[in-house]
């Protein structure tokens, strides 16, 4: 299964260092992000699809990375 494991949209200071999510796979098996994206109040999107999350792994995603 394929979890949002922590978050922080909207740090105090500087956004585009302190913004992040991560991910966790708590299944077994490697999990291919193709066909997930992210995205936001403005209607950006960020392609998910070159991502894997190895099993019981996690994906931190930084603002500068997205």
């Amino acid at each position: 299964m394929l979890y949002i494991n922590e978050w922080f949209p909207n740090p105090v200071g500087n956004d585009a260092t302190g913004e992040f999510v991560e991910f966790y796979n708590s299944g077994a098996t490697a999990v291919k992000l193709d066909g997930y994206s992210l995205g936001d109040g403005a209607k950006k999107k960020f392609s998910l699809a070159d991502y894997n999350i190895a099993p019981n792994g996690y994906l931190l995603l930084k603002k500068s990375q997205t």
